[in-house]
């Protein structure tokens, strides 16, 4: 049951965490992708899947956009959280390294994506996301809040509407008219 409407205020859809995550998961996935691409790291992992390296570097930064969304939508309000939210965002990070280009990509192409350094490299960009993820999140999650806040309510707009088209019906009224017996 949900006691929102109780304290006048309407409840945005989860608190709009899912744009936070995806416009800041692909904010963190423009630097983390600039520090691949400028260290030739991205190189292996193309060559290896197939793709050029500006496309697998596309690619990356809209999943990891996504990861983004994800990471809102599971942790909630326990991303908002100022203090623990960066040890949150590495843990996604990490996550999202161990699930990507080691489990996913080795599993599918029976080979390792990258080895050596450049694999380093792409495990300390996953965790630089996470991170960028994790610290940034709180700040744009306000900043939407705050502008969903100043937005006009669909319901509150209703029941204005509603308020100053109805009056009581006169069947309603509490005080007979001179003349007429009391209900």
């Amino acid at each position: 049951m949900n006691f929102w409407h109780i304290l006048g205020r309407d409840p945005e859809p989860l608190q709009r965490p899912r744009l936070a995550g995806a416009l800041v998961g692909t904010g963190a996935a423009i630097a983390a992708a600039a520090l691949v691409w400028l260290t030739g790291s991205a190189d292996a992992p193309a060559e290896a899947i197939g793709l050029p390296r500006l496309w697998l570097t596309l690619l990356s930064i809209l999943a990891l956009g996504i990861a983004g969304a994800l990471y809102g939508a599971v942790f909630l309000r326990a991303a908002n959280d100022r203090r623990g939210g960066w040890l949150f965002g590495l843990g996604w990070g990490f996550l999202t390294w161990a699930l990507g280009p080691i489990t996913l990509c080795q599993w599918v192409l029976d080979k390792p994506v990258s080895s050596g350094g450049h694999a380093a490299i792409l495990f300390a960009a996953h965790l630089l996301w996470g991170l960028l993820l994790g610290t940034l999140f709180p700040l744009v999650q306000a900043r939407i809040e705050m502008n969903v806040d100043k937005a006009p309510s669909p319901r509150v707009q209703g029941l204005d509407r509603r308020a100053k088209s109805e009056r009581a019906p006169r069947d309603y009224e509490l005080t007979p008219k001179p003349g007429q017996k009391p209900r």
